[in-house]
């Protein structure tokens, strides 16, 4: 109840009133699932009892209102649960209860009343080597696509809250150095140096809180509108991007060579990758230092890599850089303007296409990225199924 209530500001007695009216209803279903039985057959009752399961936890992951809740949860899910307990007790006592003597039907009426009431970890896992074992994985399964989704939307009230919470902060540390310098102009007299200073002072955390909110409606955008994909040149993208970051190299070398590659893909979002991947080359490299772009053909698909000789990634904290607003040395990033917000952009570009975003990195020595994107004859769709699980 509380990631509910913290997550949509739902109080606690809609939601309980929600689960209540699931365990009322998985009570009250049996005489009327009994008439559907035998009018239509267990087979039938046991589709929609799982189709009526499916569709009220699936919906949850799409929730924003409480009655959507008492919808889903409590009604569907409830009648479905119900009428599958039904079913499965109705057709152990027609066929095995003599022999079992209602073991089984104690079995999955428990296990049902255990699961609405939120263990959804629990399996009955019988062995028995006939067709109750079949109902026992019907059932596993059951309970197993329940629990997929309700850690699912668990999930995504975390991620929600993790995402808020470093928004929030980054949206602080700029606006603090800007008030403080503007109080500071206000409230006294400094003299021209101070003045400059502070002035340069919120004029770099102006632009910081710029490019945060211009990368975050990028993110926004990529998750809501699919891109048109069109086979582009990679010589073009190579030369916007060059001139593009022209300013940020801090004096490293950078060479780029596209072999002539052509991609299915977008260009515009093509350019910001190879952006955003090169001015984090520069900002972890030092003046001199040599950043490689290139692209090669391998296995039907284009291979875009990014390499540096930079300071490098820990090993240890390589898997979180592609999250959002995460940055491996913090005040190094904030001093250079960054938002942590270029890598996930560049992995969420990647997927757009279809495509997928590794990295390799060893501290001291660099890091590499390789982006893997579709061949103009060749789908994202098709791509997708060529990467390796």
């Amino acid at each position: 109840m509380d990631p509910l209530h913290r997550e949509f500001g739902w109080p606690h007695s809609t939601i309980s009133f929600a689960v209540s009216l699931n365990l009322l209803l998985y009570g009250l279903t049996a005489p009327f699932a009994a008439a559907l039985m035998a009018r239509f057959g267990v087979r039938r009752v046991t589709v929609a009892a799982l189709l009526l399961v499916a569709v009220g936890s699936g919906a949850t992951v799409f929730m924003t209102a409480s009655w959507q809740l008492v919808l889903c949860w409590g009604l569907l899910v409830g009648l479905g649960t119900g009428s599958m307990a039904l079913a499965f007790v109705s057709t152990v006592v027609d066929r095995w209860f003599v022999a079992r003597r209602g073991l089984v039907s104690g079995v999955l009426t428990a296990a049902s009343a255990r699961i609405a009431a939120g263990d959804y970890a629990l399996r009955t896992r019988m062995h028995t080597g006939d067709e109750l074992e079949i109902l026992s994985q019907g059932f596993d399964q059951m309970a197993g696509a329940v629990q997929d989704k309700v850690e699912a939307l668990e999930l995504s009230v975390q991620q929600r809250d993790d995402f808020v919470g470093a928004f929030t902060h980054e949206l602080k540390t700029p606006m603090t150095g800007i008030i403080g310098y503007a109080d500071l102009l206000r409230s006294m007299q400094p003299d021209p140096e101070e003045q400059r200073e502070a002035a340069g002072a919120i004029f770099h955390e102006a632009q910081r809180l710029e490019a945060l909110s211009g990368k975050l409606l990028q993110l926004m955008g990529l998750g809501e509108h699919a891109p048109q994909l069109v086979p582009v040149q990679l010589d073009s993208v190579f030369a916007e991007a060059r001139r593009a970051v022209a300013p940020a190299l801090n004096g490293c070398i950078l060479t780029m060579q596209s072999n002539g590659l052509t991609v299915q893909g977008d260009a515009d979002l093509l350019c910001d990758l190879v952006i955003n991947l090169v001015t984090n080359a520069a900002k972890a490299s030092t003046p001199s230092s040599a950043i490689a772009v290139y692209a090669e053909q391998a296995d039907g698909s284009i291979r875009l890599t990014v390499q540096d000789h930079g300071q490098g990634i820990p090993a240890d904290k390589l898997p979180r850089v592609v999250e959002p607003f995460y940055m491996v040395d913090k005040s190094r990033s904030r001093r250079q303007g960054g938002s942590g917000l270029g890598l996930a952009l560049c992995s969420r570009i990647a997927q757009a296409h279809g495509g997928t975003l590794a990295m390799e990195s060893e501290l001291g020595k660099g890091t590499t990225v390789t982006v893997t994107l579709p061949a103009p004859n060749q789908t994202a769709a098709e791509l997708a199924q060529e990467e390796p699980v």
